[in-house]
């Protein structure tokens, strides 16, 4: 049921979705923008203090990939809270979505180094001879690295930035905003989210899913919330 409700982008909806976000933040060629969040749960009774988080309290990390109307894409749901989307050997890495982003990106030579990338896969040398794709995602300073050469990240401020640096890195603040506020309205409307009682992590899982299709199901081409026209806050959580 969940593909029905949250699936990848279509070709037509890539070319309008990238116009959407030059539009809002100057930046060519995005078609989406990815973070995570913590789900806030009681301790599990196994394995509890994997997800104990560094903001002190258990949780189950969901990772959301949302358009630019602030629709989920892509979610991945799971993880323990002392993981990280972009740490080293976390599940959340992406090394495991090639398959449902076939035709965006994909590993080579057996290594575990993510590029954005169109394919083709000629059977009789069995080799894959890659094509640098033009669509990237933006995402916060969790996902700097070599792994993720599709997703476009803000340079960390070390004193010595340019002000190309700086005017970019305001670029893609600016578009990146579109997600924190999806995390926002998705607890803000479905308010189970900000305390799940249930200790049974398939449960747990499955209501943080049902909760991503519902606020797909409910969004309109403006999804402002009647309690926070200026954007639903994140709590806790701001920046995981």
């Amino acid at each position: 049921m969940v593909p029905t409700f949250i699936n990848w982008f279509t070709k037509c909806e890539k070319l309008s979705v990238s116009a959407a976000f030059r539009a809002m933040c100057g930046i060519e060629n995005i078609i989406g923008a990815i973070d995570g969040c913590h789900i806030k749960l009681q301790r599990p009774p196994i394995r509890g203090g994997d997800y104990l988080n560094r903001k002190g309290y258990y949780s189950i990390v969901l990772q959301g990939i949302v358009d630019s109307r602030g629709k989920f894409r892509d979610i991945f749901v799971g993880a323990p809270g002392f993981m990280t989307p972009g740490s080293s050997g976390s599940p959340l890495s992406l090394r495991g979505r090639q398959k449902k982003w076939e035709g965006e990106y994909c590993c080579l030579n057996y290594r575990t180094v993510a590029i954005v990338i169109q394919y083709i896969f000629h059977p009789g040398m069995n080799k894959i001879y890659p094509l640098i794709s033009r669509y990237m995602l933006l995402g916060d300073s969790a996902y700097i690295s070599r792994e993720y050469a599709f997703i476009t990240t803000p340079k960390r401020d070390n004193g010595a930035l340019t002000i190309h640096d700086q005017r970019q890195n305001t670029q893609i603040s600016r578009g990146r905003v579109v997600v924190e506020q999806a995390f926002g309205r998705l607890k803000c409307k479905w308010r189970r989210l900000r305390d799940l009682q249930n200790t049974r992590l398939d449960v747990v899982v499955m209501l943080i899913m049902s909760a991503c299709m519902l606020h797909n199901l409910c969004a309109g081409p403006i999804d402002i919330c009647e309690d926070h026209p200026a954007g639903c806050p994140r709590h806790e959580d701001e920046n995981i």
